[in-house]
């Protein structure tokens, strides 16, 4: 039906053969598509989005939500996470780092396959980390998800491996000091003690 210049669908029959839908600059709003194709829609909004096949998106995409993917991500561009300042308030530098990073405990393990299967996890040896024992050492690092399953976020592992490689260098420069000046004082009493002999 059409209401104030907009036509409502509440159920599309799939479609057979070569038909689709073709919907130019529109919005298409709480309608079953199943065996249909969409193209260039302004917005397609539904509670859930089912491809099976390949689904292709020449232009931004904008989920406002989390985004879950059983299988394997490939991009041929970065992965950017926000960073701008003007986003950002109580910004704190990271201290402890190396300590926090030495009681990590990086792990070999398997999925277990057979008791989420919905999950589709890999099958082969995966490297990584324990959720729950890092949550214990860096919180941040953690996500848990509404059913209580956590995961860790790997990307900003890299910051606190940062902060401890930058800790590792002051504590290495102030070794190399203390080093130098014991090798000062050292040949200083080598000299003293030539003079006498």
């Amino acid at each position: 039906y059409v209401d104030k210049g907009l036509l409502h669908v509440s159920n599309l029959a799939p479609v057979k053969g070569s038909d689709s839908v073709h919907i130019a600059s529109a919005l298409l709003l709480h309608s079953n598509l199943s065996n249909s194709h969409v193209h260039n829609a302004h917005s397609v909004e539904t509670q859930k989005l089912i491809v099976k096949d390949i689904a292709e998106f020449y232009s931004d995409v904008v989920i406002d939500g989390s985004v879950t993917i059983h299988g394997t991500v490939i991009g041929s561009g970065p992965y950017v996470d926000s960073s701008d300042v003007r986003f950002k308030t109580n910004i704190t530098t990271i201290t402890s780092a190396l300590d926090t990073v030495n009681k990590m405990r990086p792990v070999t393990y398997t999925f277990n396959t057979a008791a989420f299967p919905a999950r589709q996890f890999p099958s082969s040896p995966q490297l990584g980390f324990i959720a729950q024992e890092v949550e214990s050492l860096q919180p941040e690092l953690v996500y848990t998800d509404s059913e209580g399953y956590k995961g860790v976020s790997y990307a900003h592992v890299n910051v606190l491996l940062t902060a401890a490689m930058q800790e590792m260098q002051v504590k290495h420069e102030q070794e190399m000091t203390a080093l130098k000046s014991e090798l000062r004082e050292l040949k200083d009493l080598v000299q003293a003690l030539l003079k006498r002999i």
